[in-house]
């Protein structure tokens, strides 16, 4: 989020972020995979603005991702 690194994983298949803070605000999310310590080139951004409502619920946001053509698990694993 933002060129900071806000969650990551082990699973080859599915990634599960929980518990992420983001501030009020515009926000540019990108992802990468890390192998053999060597980092890929940044995919295209999603931005997302995040207002809140006063008292109002949790936020969610839920990615789309395929590499390769195969679709990537973001998200809990239980969705």
């Amino acid at each position: 989020m933002d060129g900071k690194q806000v969650c990551n994983t082990t699973e080859p298949n599915v990634m599960n972020c929980t518990d992420i803070e983001i501030p009020y605000g515009v926000h540019m999310f990108t992802m990468t995979a890390v192998v053999d310590n060597v980092e890929t080139q940044h995919s295209p951004a999603y931005v997302w603005t995040y207002s809140p409502e006063p008292l109002g619920p949790p936020v969610f946001i839920n990615f789309s991702i395929s590499v390769d053509g195969k679709d990537v698990q973001v998200g809990p694993a239980n969705q």
